[in-house]
């Protein structure tokens, strides 16, 4: 795990200093990298389509962090594609193999009832927003795997340890202990 933190930093740390100075564009370390590669859209389409792309080089700052961060946890296998593709990992001189960053995704979290989740408001929109799409993708996943593939497209890869289907089998158990629970 550190190694991973440590190879990411030194990612953002590179392209923070290096490409910075030449850079005649948004100056965001991820963008940057991503605008070095040369990918082409066709191929990042395959690997990232979700990546978001700066709308124009006034774009705010903080802004885009959040998009990368709400990327990376909406659509995290994408973003372990996307940092180790020979299009990206050729401009890394930190890098030294595969680097594998997705442990569990974020979409797998307790679910308590099997209404369909709704926004709530916390007072930091972003983050209400985040959760939002997280908790939907977690209740298409438990109940509506189908719909989950076909919305999202993904097929997540799982670890070999982890049966999804036991997983939803075990949610749906724990929602119906609660609702026995409650009537006690």
């Amino acid at each position: 795990m550190k190694t991973k933190f440590l190879l990411f930093v030194g990612i953002l740390f590179f392209f923070t200093s290096s490409t910075a100075q030449n850079a005649s564009s948004f100056e965001h370390a991820m963008w940057q990298w991503f605008e070095a590669s040369e990918i082409s859209d066709k191929r990042l389409n395959e690997i990232a389509p979700h990546f978001p792309l700066a709308p124009d080089f006034s774009y705010n700052f903080e802004v885009y962090d959040f998009e990368i961060e709400k990327w990376k946890r909406l659509y995290c296998f994408e973003y372990e594609a996307f940092i180790n593709a020979p299009e990206l990992t050729k401009h890394n001189p930190y890098y030294t193999g595969y680097v594998d960053v997705v442990q569990m995704p974020y979409f797998i979290r307790p679910l308590s009832t099997y209404d369909k989740p709704i926004l709530k408001n916390t007072g930091n929109k972003n983050e209400d927003a985040l959760n939002y799409e997280l908790d939907l993708q977690a209740w298409y996943f438990v109940f509506q795997p189908e719909q989950f593939y076909k919305i999202y497209k993904i097929k997540p890869d799982f670890p070999a340890w982890f049966d999804e289907n036991a997983y939803r089998t075990n949610i749906t158990k724990k929602i119906e202990a609660s609702k026995e629970a409650a009537k006690q």
